[in-house]
């Protein structure tokens, strides 16, 4: 709809004030040991939830796509929001660099 809008009308299909506004954030549907790997969006121990966006630090739910392939630090019992220390970090990322210069940009707290 929003091509066809676009493209047949002409009309904005977004707001002209872009903000990082949700985060989709993966929740354990069951215990999830340290050393598991999420796997993707279609990993069926987690599920997937839509929230407003935070900025990636200790205590802080961590992006979906940041904790793919990522493997866990730490034991996350079922019903738990991943948080960014639970996480194994990359040491030299460019999708966490560029999610931290956002995160910095859009004064996200």
């Amino acid at each position: 709809m929003s091509l066809l809008v676009a493209g047949l009308l002409g009309l904005p299909t977004g707001a002209r004030d872009f903000q990082q506004r949700v985060d989709v954030v993966a929740r354990a549907r069951e215990d999830l040991v340290a050393g598991d790997v999420i796997a993707n969006d279609h990993d069926p121990r987690c599920d997937y939830l839509l929230l407003p966006a935070r900025a990636v630090r200790d205590g802080a739910q961590l992006p979906l796509f940041m904790a793919t392939g990522r493997a866990l630090r730490v034991d996350v019992p079922a019903g738990t929001i991943i948080r960014r220390e639970m996480v194994e970090a990359p040491a030299d990322s460019t999708l966490w660099a560029l999610r931290a210069e956002l995160d910095q940009a859009f004064a996200l707290r």
